[in-house]
C-alpha cells in the first residue's frame, strides 16, 4: 500500500471519511428522486461517490492536509485506496464482495500466513498465486 503511511492509515482515514456529509437519504431515494447527486454520479453508489468526493477535498485543505507529507506516488496510490474502501461501503454490492471473500478462501490454505505487499505477488500453502487485488 503506502510505505510510509502504511495500510492501518489509510484504513482509519477511510473509516472516518465513509459517511463524511451524509445528508440521511439512502441511494435509492436519489436514485428514484433524481436528485442532483444521483444525476452526477450517474445512478451509481451515490452517497459512496459523494463521500469519497467530499473526503478528497476535505483532505486538500491546508488545516487538513494529512497527506501532504507523501510523495505524488504514495499519496496517488493512499487516495486510490480511501476511495476504493469507501465505495465498497456501497450495501448494495454486499452479497458480491462476500462471494469474492468466499471465493479467495477456498482458494487458500490459511490466508493469514501471507500477506502481499502492493504491487508483489506471493503464493498460498497451495502455490496459487495472491496479488494486492486478493
Amino acid at each position: 500500500m503506502v510505505e510510509r503511511w502504511g495500510v492501518h492509515s489509510v484504513l482509519l482515514v477511510s473509516t472516518l471519511a465513509h459517511d463524511v456529509d451524509h445528508n440521511g437519504l439512502n441511494n435509492n431515494f436519489h436514485i428514484n428522486s433524481q436528485s442532483p447527486l444521483a444525476v452526477l454520479y450517474n445512478d451509481i453508489s451515490v452517497l459512496e461517490n459523494h463521500h469519497a468526493h467530499i473526503a478528497s477535498v476535505l483532505l486538500r485543505k491546508p488545516e487538513m492536509s494529512i497527506l501532504s507529507e507523501l510523495s505524488y506516488e504514495e499519496m496517488a496510490r493512499a487516495r486510490k485506496s480511501m476511495i476504493s474502501i469507501i465505495l465498497h461501503t456501497d450495501m448494495s454490492y454486499h452479497q458480491d464482495i462476500v462471494s469474492e471473500l468466499l471465493q479467495f478462501a477456498d482458494r487458500t490454505c490459511d490466508i493469514g500466513q501471507v500477506v502481499p505487499s502492493e504491487g508483489s505477488e506471493s503464493s498460498d500453502m497451495s502455490g496459487n498465486s495472491i496479488n494486492a487485488t486478493d
